[in-house]
């Protein structure tokens, strides 16, 4: 490289020197992550984390309060010798005072020297460089380019660091992107799956609807033929009117009992999802739920107003019902009133879908369903004030002949992950619960040793 183009880079490694933030030299030059300009550590960090402005002033980016001014050891080295690379290539290497060939450097004056120079600062009086480090230039030079090489080495390694992370980094998106075309595949194909069963479940439906519209469609005919038979007896005046009457009369009463019967003897059709869990179901009975409710309607405002059953382990979870016969809160007295509480479970809280039905038995009637999804903690407890009226749980069919309630508490986590989750969660505190057991019974027995010795 020529003088001139080795004055042209120091000139602009001068420029690029200084600050875009103050235009002055930097102090302690780091570079803005977003662009690499250079500038002041305290100027970068306070545009960074204090500035008002949220753009880089050079590249117009918006600032990532999280990231930090990047330090280079390289810039240092270039600082430390850009006054002796500014003085051997932009200066003459010729003495302006004595004419002679440059040979020596003062540190601390940054300014080329020859040898006459040294022998004059020697007999002088007024020594500008008294006590100042003065070195060959040729071993400054040295020491510089040893310098440079290092970093330039370190740098070298930083590289082949980097790109060696770069390649690990794009073979773990290539197995991501394999992963992800692996996932995509079987989702498509368990997508696919699921809609032949959800067709090969249609048509299971279809068999008893097409039966029954087959069913409904020959009874239309037979009663359309038989109100036409009767209109033309009537209107005849035909004798047989009178001696066919109490046939008549049975044939129209059985379809009318069949025409009754036709909506609570409809098919049911199973509409599940097999791609997430099911409710798993608890049943809770109430015997004599009306005693019951009149009695804890007899009670104080500071008694305990409510009942638990007993506890049900669901997906590894112990649960169970918190019940209000006479109702809580803005329910007391005309709705009874249920929620649910888990007692034991996974560490950390986890959203769960809960369902609570009172159960009908009668053919007439449905069940009453109240269902919600909530965040439950250990002891955590999810429920409602109003589940159903009371003078509706007393109309006919929702207590059985001997006067019970029957409530089904149902559960069901949000996913199968989650329900795996559970299930590895409550077995591992299983193992812990017959290992703490064990070790009872065999301090127990070790004891009773010790005793009969």
């Amino acid at each position: 490289m020529n003088d001139i183009s080795m004055s042209t880079l120091i000139k602009q490694f001068s420029t690029d020197l200084i600050c875009f933030v103050c235009h002055r030299r930097s102090v302690n030059p780091k570079i803005m992550p977003c662009c690499g300009n250079i500038g002041c550590e305290n100027c970068l960090n306070h545009l960074i984390h204090d500035g008002e402005n949220r753009n880089c002033l050079i590249c117009h980016k918006e600032i990532n309060r999280a990231d930090q001014p990047v330090h280079l050891h390289l810039i240092d080295s270039m600082i430390e010798i850009l006054p002796f690379l500014t003085h051997a290539f932009t200066e003459t290497n010729i003495c302006n005072r004595h004419e002679k060939q440059i040979e020596f450097y003062c540190i601390e004056c940054q300014t080329s020297l020859c040898a006459e120079c040294i022998f004059d600062e020697l007999y002088s009086n007024d020594s500008k460089h008294k006590n100042h480090h003065i070195k060959k230039a040729s071993d400054m030079l040295g020491d510089l380019k040893k310098k440079l090489q290092q970093d330039i080495t370190a740098i070298g390694s930083i590289l082949e660091t980097i790109e060696t992370r770069a390649n690990t980094i794009l073979d773990h998106e290539s197995k991501l992107n394999q992963a992800r075309n692996s996932f995509l595949l079987e989702l498509h194909t368990t997508f696919r799956e699921m809609l032949v069963k959800i067709e090969n479940k249609k048509e299971k439906a279809k068999e008893p609807i097409d039966k029954k519209l087959n069913e409904l469609n020959e009874m239309r005919k037979y009663v359309v033929k038989l109100i036409s038979n009767l209109d033309h007896l009537i209107n005849t005046r035909n004798p047989l009117l009178i001696t066919e009457t109490p046939k008549i009369v049975k044939k129209t009463n059985k379809i009318y009992n069949q025409l009754q019967n036709i909506g609570t003897n409809a098919p049911s059709i199973n509409v599940e999802n097999d791609l997430l869990p099911q409710y798993q179901f608890a049943r809770i009975e109430i015997p004599n739920f009306q005693e019951t409710q009149l009695k804890f309607a007899q009670l104080d405002e500071n008694d305990i107003r409510y009942m638990f059953s007993a506890h049900r382990i669901i997906a590894g979870n112990k649960w169970r019902a918190k019940i209000y016969p006479n109702g809580n809160q803005n329910g007391i007295g005309t709705h009874i009133s249920v929620f649910v509480e888990l007692l034991s479970g996974y560490k950390e809280a986890s959203e769960y879908f809960y369902r609570v039905e009172i159960e009908s038995h009668s053919p007439k009637k449905r069940n009453i369903v109240k269902e919600y999804k909530s965040k439950f903690g250990l002891n955590d407890s999810w429920g409602w004030n109003k589940v159903a009226l009371l003078e509706t749980i007393y109309e006919p069919g929702y207590l059985d002949e001997n006067g019970s309630l029957t409530l089904l508490l149902g559960i069901k986590a949000g996913s199968y992950y989650q329900t795996f989750r559970d299930l590895q969660y409550s077995v591992q505190a299983m193992k812990i619960k017959i290992k703490d057991l064990k070790k009872k019974h065999h301090s127990k027995q070790t004891a009773k040793i010790s005793k009969n010795d």
